[in-house]
């Protein structure tokens, strides 16, 4: 109980960019010690390697992340597996490792669509898109911001409808299409302040 707390105190850090490292890590040392096998949301492991990521901790954060990963293929927990996939997706790409992380883009998608996990497909595309145009695949990833338009999470509104719009808006802005940039982009601002607190770049 006391692990999950902590992994749950994690997760509200992350909207506040403000990370207790020694909490998380007495809570990653707890589900080590009793060899617990905690879903994402519950792992203060996977809480931890997050924050380690925004504080700009790559190399811990990466080997935490990909051990995560090994042990969840291991015991079939896929849904934690996709979710530690993304986030080997972000680390790389905020790390600059474009290409690794479009292999991690790709493998979160095709691992929630096989198990229907249409949270973790809309996340995993819009960061899909994002790594594209920051290697220069234009088409793809206006491909990719398009199909993530389409899906339930996006279509309705909200964060989702947001972050893909935002993608498309900054491949224009690098491409000097001031004029379409600004269509994407223009109300985005005010839309995001109304829908209040949350970010769609740090999952439940």
């Amino acid at each position: 109980m006391l692990a999950v707390a902590i992994a749950q105190i994690g997760q509200v850090e992350s909207l506040t960019g403000e990370f207790d490292l020694e909490l998380l890590e007495r809570g990653a040392d707890i589900e080590e010690r009793f060899g617990l096998e905690l879903e994402f949301p519950q792992s203060p492991h996977l809480a931890l390697a997050r924050a380690l990521t925004r504080m700009g901790m790559s190399d811990r954060a990466r080997a935490s992340l990909e051990d995560m990963e090994v042990r969840a293929a291991a015991r079939g927990d896929e849904r934690t597996r996709a979710h530690v996939l993304w986030s080997l997706c972000r680390l790389e790409w905020l790390a600059g490792v474009w290409q690794r992380a479009r292999e991690h883009a790709d493998a979160t998608l095709e691992l929630a669509e096989q198990i229907e996990d249409t949270h973790t497909r809309a996340l995993a595309g819009i960061l899909k898109a994002l790594v594209e145009a920051d290697l220069g695949l234009v088409e793809e990833a206006r491909t990719s911001a398009a199909e993530g338009l389409a899906l339930p999470e996006a279509s309705r509104g909200g964060w989702f409808t947001l972050a893909y719009l935002a993608v498309l808006g900054r491949l224009e802005l690098a491409f000097g299409e001031l004029d379409v940039a600004a269509r994407y982009l223009r109300e985005l601002p005010g839309q995001r302040l109304a829908l209040g607190f949350g970010d769609p770049l740090e999952p439940v």
